[in-house]
């Protein structure tokens, strides 16, 4: 089974590494962990407090192959 290594970063008030969380998981399990995220809870803190941004990594450990999501918080959608 493959395992991914994923690496969550929140905003954080003091843009220390507070607001980030690194765990490996299984396929399904990332996909759980990214559907049980608070997307619109995460905006409005983004916006709050406008240092640094919300970005959800998935890297094969395998392969060394990733993809990042970033949270724009200044998007129309």
């Amino acid at each position: 089974m493959t395992s991914y290594e994923v690496e969550i970063s929140y905003p954080s008030q003091n843009n220390s590494s507070d607001g980030l969380q690194v765990e490996t998981l299984a396929s399904e399990d990332v996909r759980a962990k990214f559907n049980s995220m608070n997307w619109n809870q995460l905006l409005i803190l983004q916006l709050q407090v406008q240092t640094g941004k919300t970005i959800f990594t998935v890297s094969n450990t395998d392969t060394g192959q990733s993809i990042q999501i970033t949270l724009n918080e200044l998007s129309n959608s």
